[in-house]
């Protein structure tokens, strides 16, 4: 635990489990969210999850966005939730889902790439 002084006052700080492997799979799948977004603009691809396409047709590309947000906040928040009883398994499911989300990355970038 490390503390911070600030105002005159105490601030006590500690880190989550897991900060940085959370950190890396919120970044990856913003990417995911980035890619998606522009796709779906560009007309030339489709939203292949039945459920984030429900948001689109629903709530146009704000519902689509607002859905990947709101996935991402509740894997983590599960994840986190698993790390504080067995922080290994939370360690192989937030790694599982960083691994398929960059594969969802990458295909979109390639098609990003021909389209």
């Amino acid at each position: 635990m490390r503390t911070i002084r600030r105002h005159g006052g105490l601030l006590l700080t500690r880190s989550i489990p897991l900060e940085s492997e959370t950190a890396f799979f919120i970044l990856v799948s913003v990417c995911d969210v980035i890619f998606t977004a522009f796709l779906l603009a560009g007309g030339t691809a489709f939203e292949a999850n039945p459920i984030a396409n429900w948001f689109i047709e629903g709530w146009g590309l704000n519902g689509m966005v607002g859905f990947k947000f709101g996935m991402i906040a509740f894997i983590c928040l599960v994840v986190q939730m698993i790390a504080a009883a067995r922080l290994h398994v939370a360690r192989r499911i937030l790694n599982f889902a960083t691994y398929i989300t960059g594969a969802v990355v990458l295909y979109s970038g390639v098609l990003l790439l021909i389209a």
